[in-house]
């Protein structure tokens, strides 16, 4: 489900993915555009480096101090990281990077029940939105209400993780 939403983003221009872990959704996002990924972990970035996909460039980088500057690309995407990132000041920092007419792709399960790491001040919801509506996004029709899309996360041969997200995108206006 959050893939052919993906592929509903017009075909041009460049795209970041914040938390791109092994590069799933880079490598799919590739197909149409040129993608930028970083993620904290410098073993899932090797992975991720070890796939043939053309368009494409990973960076082992924190969200919240990455190395792409001032830089403002055409999408944006940050997918299920609410619980590891503390929600408002990602939010600000994505918007700085979405250009004007850009998308912000977000989605999230809101499992903030991590004890002593989890994230100080929650979003949920109807908070996301409103946030977003606050940082100049207008939310697409077919996400302005919260949804719980399946997401299906294949661990390796025997073990899954199945859980339910929200999903939105924005665009800059």
């Amino acid at each position: 489900m959050v893939k052919k939403s993906l592929d509903k983003i017009p075909s041009s221009g460049i795209v970041l993915e914040h938390g791109c872990s092994i590069g799933i959704m880079v490598r799919h996002m590739a197909k149409l555009h040129n993608v930028f990924g970083i993620d904290k972990s410098y073993h899932a970035i090797e992975i991720a480096k070890k796939s043939d996909s053309e368009n494409v460039d990973y960076f082992v980088a924190d969200s919240l101090s990455h190395p792409f500057g001032k830089a403002k690309f055409d999408s944006v995407i940050g997918l299920n990281l609410f619980e590891i990132i503390e929600p408002k000041l990602f939010l600000r920092s994505l918007s700085k990077q979405v250009k004007k007419d850009g998308f912000l792709v977000l989605s999230d399960p809101y499992d903030f029940e991590r004890g002593e790491k989890s994230v100080r001040e929650p979003l949920y919801e109807e908070s996301v939105r409103i946030e977003l509506g606050r940082l100049g996004f207008s939310i697409s029709k077919e996400t302005k209400n919260p949804a719980y899309l399946p997401w299906n996360l294949k661990l390796h041969q025997r073990a899954a993780l199945r859980y339910k997200v929200d999903l939105i995108i924005g665009k800059k206006r």
